[in-house]
C-alpha cells in the first residue's frame, strides 16, 4: 500500500473509497478518458498528493472554501479552476473510521436527480450514485463554483498569495522564523520588522510601526512609505555625486 504512483497526465473526474481485501483502503479514480483506476492510498492521502502537486495546503484550502461558501467539513476544494473537488457521501461504512466520503471534479460532473438520492454524471458518460439528496449535492455544486470562479486567471494570483500568507503566519506563531522577499509593500505590514532596500544597499530596517515613525508619516501606508525612502535615498546620492 506504500508504493503507489498518481502520474501527471491522469484528468481525475471522481475519486471514491474503496477497500481491498488483505491490503486495506484504496482509492478509486475515474479518468476523462472513461478508464478508472485503483490507487493504494487512502483518499485523503491522494488529495493531500494532488494538493501539493499543485503548491496547495489542503487545510488552507479547507479554510478558504469554508469561509467563502459557508460549508464546514463538506466544502468543496479548489486545488484548481479544473479540479474542484466536491465531497459526497459515496458509501455506507462498514465499521468505525471506515472511508465513506468520495469526491466528484465539479468540472465534469452533472447531476442527475432522482427521489430517494442522487445520481452523478461524469464527462466521460459514468454515473456515480451519492448517498446525498439533489438539493444537498446540488447545494455543493453551486458552492463549487463559487469557488471556480476565485480561481480564474484574475484571481488565482491573490488567491494563492492569501494562502501562502496564512502559511507564513501559521508558521509565525509556531515561533519559526520567516524571511520574505516582496515587491508588494502592502504585505510588508504582515511582517514584524522590514529590511527596505534600493540597488543593494539597505536604506531602513525595522517595524512597520517603527518605520513610519522614523518617516514621519503615521497613518501612510507602506507603499507611501517606501517611496519616499528610496526617493529621499536617491536625492541623497545625486547629491554627493
Amino acid at each position: 500500500m506504500k508504493h503507489w504512483d498518481l502520474p501527471e497526465d491522469w484528468e481525475i473526474e471522481a475519486a471514491l473509497p474503496e477497500y481491498v481485501d488483505g491490503e486495506g483502503d484504496a482509492t478509486r479514480l475515474f479518468l476523462a478518458d472513461g478508464t478508472d483506476r485503483l490507487v493504494r492510498a487512502r483518499l485523503r492521502t491522494v488529495l493531500e498528493r494532488l494538493a501539493r502537486r499543485h503548491c496547495r495546503s489542503l487545510p488552507l484550502l479547507r479554510a478558504w472554501a469554508k469561509e467563502r461558501t459557508a460549508l464546514a467539513q463538506t466544502a468543496p476544494l479548489a486545488i484548481a479552476s479544473e479540479l474542484v473537488l466536491v465531497p459526497f457521501r459515496a458509501r455506507r461504512p462498514r465499521i468505525r473510521g471506515d472511508a465513506a466520503m468520495g469526491v466528484v471534479n465539479a468540472m465534469h460532473a452533472q447531476l442527475v436527480r432522482a427521489e430517494e438520492s442522487a445520481e452523478i454524471e461524469l464527462s466521460c458518460g459514468r454515473r456515480i450514485r451519492a448517498l446525498w439528496g439533489a438539493a444537498t449535492l446540488a447545494a455543493h455544486l453551486r458552492a463549487a463554483e463559487i469557488l471556480r470562479q476565485d480561481l480564474d486567471a484574475k484571481t488565482e494570483a491573490a488567491v494563492l498569495r492569501r494562502l501562502f500568507w496564512q502559511k507564513i503566519d501559521a508558521l509565525s506563531k509556531r515561533g519559526t522564523t520567516v524571511i520574505i522577499t516582496t515587491h508588494f509593500m502592502e504585505e510588508a505590514e504582515y511582517c514584524t520588522r522590514i529590511l527596505i532596500q534600493d540597488h543593494g544597499t539597505m536604506l531602513v530596517l525595522g517595524s512597520p510601526a517603527e518605520i513610519r515613525a522614523r518617516m514621519k508619516m503615521p497613518a501612510a501606508d507602506m507603499n507611501d512609505v517606501f517611496i519616499r525612502i528610496v526617493e529621499e535615498a536617491r536625492r541623497r546620492e545625486e547629491a554627493i555625486r
